[in-house]
């Protein structure tokens, strides 16, 4: 995440607000359905997804990673909830594989140099389950055209190094993941992807729910 997340999140213009509570109950959506005991969020910047996903799943064990040291202390003096904060490079998870239930990536990918080896990792240490989430791109930068920010790059943010089209975010995603539910959400979009592998029945069960 870029070190403007915590401006997202404490901006109080109704359109802003209204954006952010419309992202999550999308977030609730494609999550309905699972059994969730444990979670990582990776890129978790000040923790507020964590938060969020923790009183949906309060028995879930709760993890975040982020490189940004004041954004893990804010996550830490300010979180209401147990989560584990730790610092880690998205390339290099201190985790072994199949550890978690879920891991989250909002808002991440588009920052990173190399997307798909990132995304390897977060299919390394899944159990079963990745949402993950980027902005909509053209529509994105045009939004912020719209508001007048970032004029000199054509609305592109000076921290988002990719640009991920739906046909470009559902391609890599394809590569590592098999996509379960996508949806966009204005000016986001949104995937929940499970690991390839062959499940056993409770993960067979578990995806006709989401179905269902």
């Amino acid at each position: 995440m870029g070190s403007t997340n915590l401006d997202k999140y404490q901006n109080t213009l109704w359109i802003n607000r209204w954006l952010i509570r419309r992202f999550y109950t999308r977030v609730g959506s494609l999550l309905e359905g699972l059994s969730i005991g444990s979670v990582v969020d990776v890129g978790c910047g000040e923790g507020f997804a964590l938060e969020w996903l923790a009183e949906r799943f309060r028995a879930a064990r709760t993890v975040g990673v982020d490189l940004r040291p004041n954004a893990l202390q804010f996550a830490r003096e300010h979180g209401k909830t147990a989560a584990f904060f730790s610092a880690a490079d998205v390339y290099h998870l201190p985790f072994g594989a199949d550890t978690f239930d879920l891991v989250l990536c909002l808002e991440n990918l588009e920052h990173l140099d190399r997307p798909a080896e990132a995304l390897g990792e977060l299919s390394r240490v899944t159990r079963h389950w990745c949402l993950i989430s980027v902005p909509l791109e053209p529509y994105f930068r045009t939004l912020s055209l719209l508001r007048g920010r970032y004029l000199r790059s054509w609305g592109n943010h000076p921290e988002h190094v990719q640009n991920f089209s739906v046909r470009r975010f559902r391609k890599l995603l394809s590569q590592q993941l098999i996509i379960e539910r996508f949806e966009t959400c204005f000016p986001w979009q949104l995937a929940l992807c499970r690991k390839t592998r062959n499940d056993g029945p409770d993960d067979q069960k578990e995806r006709d729910n989401l179905h269902g």
